[in-house]
């Protein structure tokens, strides 16, 4: 039996990214290092967190605007990958399940409004973390 390289016999439809958070994508400072990373990909690729930098979430009104700023930075065409998308319910991070749930809506409001340029969204982790792997996380 022969074996076949995938890569290399579907070179035309391989998509090439590399993902950066959306804060590092459209924040004037820290923008520019992946924008110059990303002349070199096929496609952006980001992760979509709402949250402040105490992670306390940040309006829902903001969704929309959020992914067109996004589509904006990147004048080029580029399609825009959403490899994780989410926000939290604890109340500890000013959330709810009915905040999550209106941002799931929020997110997919936004989405058909991109849609052209953003084809692709995975929201992550629709559920809570293991009690032993917040604590995890709590120290770090």
């Amino acid at each position: 039996m022969q074996k076949t390289k995938y890569a290399e016999n579907h070179a035309d439809e391989l998509k090439c990214g590399a993902t950066c958070t959306f804060d590092g994508l459209v924040d004037p400072v820290k923008g520019p290092l992946c924008q110059m990373l990303n002349q070199w990909c096929d496609v952006v690729s980001t992760t979509y967190y709402p949250l402040e930098g105490d992670f306390q979430v940040r309006p829902l009104e903001e969704v929309s605007t959020d992914f067109q700023l996004l589509v904006d930075t990147y004048t080029d065409g580029k399609l825009v990958y959403l490899a994780e998308c989410g926000m939290p319910s604890s109340p500890v991070c000013g959330s709810s399940e009915a905040i999550q749930a209106d941002f799931i809506s929020a997110v997919f409001q936004a989405w058909d409004e991109q849609i052209e340029r953003i084809p692709y969204v995975t929201f992550f982790k629709t559920h809570d973390w293991d009690p032993a792997l917040g604590e995890v996380f709590a120290e770090f």
